[in-house]
């Protein structure tokens, strides 16, 4: 039996957590319209969903594997300045270790518990 490293990353949870959690932002698009001879320039606004799972903030930390081998923990940054960031939530011994990320907030370290994965869904990757 070979040794590897699994990572799972985060949960179905954590993904739609991020999704609720960005929210929409306001974009504007530009339109020009010609009006007599003088240009006028329109700003037209709607929301649109902030896709964090896109705009990931900074590698802030790694976790580690069998021999070394690292990977990163995210940060994610909503477009108002607040904060979520993984860590590592558990890792299980099976065949080399399965590692399953969780959110936690960052200004207090505490676990975000939508977020975590529940053993129903680790049982079935080890």
């Amino acid at each position: 039996m070979s040794r590897e490293n699994q990572p799972c990353g985060l949960s179905s949870g954590a993904k739609n957590f991020l999704r609720a959690w960005a929210g929409t932002r306001t974009v504007q698009t530009r339109m020009e319209t010609k009006e007599c001879a003088t240009n006028l320039v329109e700003f037209q606004e709607w929301s649109a969903p902030f896709d964090l799972l896109r705009h990931k903030s900074e590698v802030y930390d790694y976790y580690f594997g069998y021999w070394d081998e690292k990977f990163p923990l995210l940060r994610y940054t909503r477009p108002d300045g607040l904060q979520v960031e993984e860590y590592l939530q558990e890792t299980i011994c099976s065949g080399g270790p399965v590692m399953f990320l969780a959110l936690r907030d960052t200004n207090t370290s505490k676990p975000i518990d939508e977020t975590k994965w529940v053993k129903a869904d680790m049982d079935l990757f080890t």
